[in-house]
């Protein structure tokens, strides 16, 4: 249950995070031209990654999602990015 309650905090932080890049990003943006529609499509999120061949621990992620506009990874390691492409290198076991 104790993990269960961690990962809800980390997607509550991601969630908040998010939601404030949102808010703020939305009001530098220019406002649509009269008449146009709304882009409605969810969006959908791909990746790809590449290990190192010097070091496996170090991880690039290719980001292939549609319809995104700001970016939240989680690494499973405690790192985290908002890059559109992030790297991580994992800690040795």
């Amino acid at each position: 249950m104790k993990n269960s309650n961690k990962i809800f905090n980390h997607f509550l932080i991601a969630l908040c995070i998010t939601s404030m890049m949102l808010f703020s990003s939305a009001c530098e943006e220019e406002l649509p031209a009269a008449g146009s529609l709304p882009d409605n499509t969810p969006p959908t999120a791909f990746f790809t990654y590449t290990q190192s061949e010097v070091n496996y621990l170090d991880v690039d992620f290719g980001n292939q999602s549609t319809s995104a506009v700001d970016f939240y990874w989680e690494f499973g390691d405690g790192n985290t990015s908002t890059e559109n492409e992030p790297s991580n290198v994992y800690p040795a076991e």
